[in-house]
């Protein structure tokens, strides 16, 4: 069985887990939470490779910089900012 997903219903669904006042439940609607501004950050650093590839006649150096400052591998102390 497929099953489609929307943005909308992910809200009511959150909502209905915060109210429901179970710590279960709470966890399930952060993690939804979490999940959705993790996909769409994501989503804004495709975008911006995108951009890249379409707009540069040398796109590489742009897309490693996206990447280090997108993934979480390059997100440490000593490379902040770079």
């Amino acid at each position: 069985m497929e099953i489609s997903t929307y943005p909308e219903m992910n809200d009511r669904i959150k909502d209905i887990l915060t109210q429901s006042g179970l710590p279960v439940d709470a966890y399930a609607a952060k993690r939804i939470e979490e999940l959705e501004t993790e996909s769409k950050r994501l989503r804004e650093a495709l975008e911006k490779v995108d951009v890249h590839i379409r707009s540069t006649s040398d796109p590489v150096p742009h897309i490693i910089q996206t990447l280090k400052n997108t993934l979480p591998e390059y997100k440490c102390w000593w490379n902040i900012g770079e």
